[in-house]
């Protein structure tokens, strides 16, 4: 079911080697979920996943439990058994809103307070966006267009506005698994180009408005899959 269950245990242990078995098997779940690697046909259970991941059924069902309560699986037919989510797109209107009332005004506050440092992470990072869109890699263009928005409310310097976007970064990363694809993908690399230039350089009301514009797209498509 999860591919290589070992080696991801082994990377989250060097990166945490004081991770719980509950949060171990929380982040590898979510993972694969975020990777495609496990989709809406797959049935997840707790005592498979249990094998996969060495431990006990215990911390898998407390990470199940969690993975319910942050919106990426769902109760099957019985209390044991989960499937993904399915894209919902009355949820993702709600989240599109979300994000409409916070990352324009990051991306106006990114641009008046961005230092040299977040300049260069933020370069760094469309560069790794050409590349990936070169290649035509959709999983890594997911992470990426996530880690983009990322850096330009870290840029912001407002902690709520950072502390709320780790709370829903995996859950863009959920949703951009149903929006993104490969007619999106000289959009998004255009888009980010725009709002990287309007940020580096100050650009404070260009910066709000482009971040706008580019966020509205996506509730826009929903809106016309609704209708």
């Amino acid at each position: 079911m999860i591919n290589d269950p070992q080696q991801k245990i082994d990377r989250l242990r060097g990166e945490n080697p004081f991770i719980s078995s509950r949060e171990l098997a929380y982040n590898i779940i979510l993972d694969s979920i975020l990777s495609g690697e496990l989709d809406s046909d797959k049935k997840l259970t707790q005592s498979i996943l249990a094998d996969e991941l060495d431990m006990s059924r215990t911390p898998v069902k407390e990470a199940l439990f969690k993975l319910e309560k942050d919106g990426f699986i769902e109760k099957a037919e019985t209390a044991s058994l989960y499937t993904v989510k399915k894209f919902d797109i009355g949820d993702f209107m709600d989240f599109s809103e979300l994000r409409l009332a916070i990352e324009p005004d990051a991306a106006f506050r990114a641009a008046r307070y961005i230092n040299e440092n977040d300049s260069k992470r933020l370069k760094s990072c469309l560069e790794v966006q050409e590349k990936l869109a070169a290649a035509r890699d959709m999983a890594g263009l997911i992470f990426n267009h996530t880690q983009f928005h990322k850096l330009i409310v870290e840029a912001s310097q407002n902690k709520y506005y950072i502390d709320i976007y780790n709370i829903y970064e995996n859950k863009s990363l959920f949703f951009n698994r149903g929006f993104m694809s490969e007619s999106t993908i000289s959009y998004n690399l255009l888009k980010h180009r725009l709002i990287a230039e309007k940020i580096i350089n100050h650009c404070e009301i260009e910066a709000r408005e482009e971040m706008k514009v580019h966020l509205s797209f996506y509730a826009k498509s929903a809106s016309r899959r609704i209708l």
